[in-house]
């Protein structure tokens, strides 16, 4: 109540001496899943952020206030003419995305990392543009990667390469050959594109796979499985001295089931830490 009064005192002194507005600001904190710095389709609103502002007259903090996203990730407040400056702070577990990315005002992110609004806003400027509703400023969230776990792993270009070798049946493979197919076997179900196809060759096997880590495109469901397919294989092959193996079997098993429920938001964080893992 003491706030409300507060803004209502600072509106009718500044209506004294200059023709007063209400303008509506804020809109959406979102999970910037792909990391692209703009809100595609499907990427979901972040809740209870803090929100804080401050209404300047002739360049002085005049009221400070604060609100929260709702459920939705949406927040707003109303200020006057004047100068207006928003802050936010990402929550733990998660850091500002870049922002100002793409051509659409309306979809990008408008805080720096620190969670401090970019520009501050010119009422008076804005408003005879947009008019009362200024809802364009928008900050996106981005999972933090760093898990706190380390392993001898080898990369997704380690096991594309051996499996080339394999099919063209080249020397200087770094795994045998045998056990590599029979370690292919034991994971198809996760990456062919029919998971109970029988009676496929050594051939297919190898090229099915290949080309699962050979993918260079932007679906998020085969850019988890080329993960998935380097992660099982350094989990089954037995050789390169993981360290914790209860954790490489869980990350599986949490990428498996999100790619047998389509959980699209799953994978891409399950698609980030199988990336991290794959590279320690």
């Amino acid at each position: 109540m003491c706030r409300v009064i507060a803004l209502l005192l600072f509106f009718a002194f500044i209506s004294c001496s200059h023709a007063m507005f209400l303008v509506k600001i804020g809109d959406f904190v979102w999970e910037d899943l792909n990391k692209n710095g703009v809100q595609d389709y499907g990427e979901p609103g972040v809740a209870n952020i803090p929100v804080y502002y401050d209404l300047f007259y002739q360049g002085n903090i005049v009221y400070s206030g604060s609100t929260i996203t709702d459920s939705n990730g949406y927040y707003y407040f109303y200020a006057s003419h004047h100068e207006v400056m928003i802050y936010m702070k990402a929550p733990n577990g998660y850091e500002i995305t870049n922002p100002l990315q793409g051509n659409n005002f309306m979809l990008n992110s408008d805080f720096d990392p620190n969670g401090n609004l970019i520009n501050k806003i010119i009422v008076d400027n804005i408003y005879p543009i947009y008019g009362p509703n200024l809802l364009f400023y928008d900050m996106g969230l981005i999972k933090k990667t760093d898990f706190g776990h380390s392993d001898n792993c080898m990369t997704i270009g380690f096991w594309k390469n051996n499996i080339k070798k394999a099919i063209d049946n080249k020397n200087g493979m770094q795994v045998n050959k045998e056990d590599l197919i029979s370690w292919l076997y034991k994971i198809n179900q996760y990456y062919l594109e029919d998971p109970f196809a029988l009676g496929l060759s050594d051939e297919e096997i190898l090229r099915n796979s290949y080309n699962i880590l050979y993918y260079k495109g932007a679906d998020i469901r085969f850019k988890t499985m080329r993960q998935l397919i380097a992660c099982e294989l350094n989990l089954l092959s037995e050789e390169f001295s993981l360290q914790d193996i209860g954790f490489h079997d869980q990350l599986c098993r949490q990428a498996e089931d999100a790619l047998y429920n389509n959980n699209i938001k799953d994978l891409y964080e399950l698609h980030d830490k199988l990336d991290w893992v794959n590279n320690q």
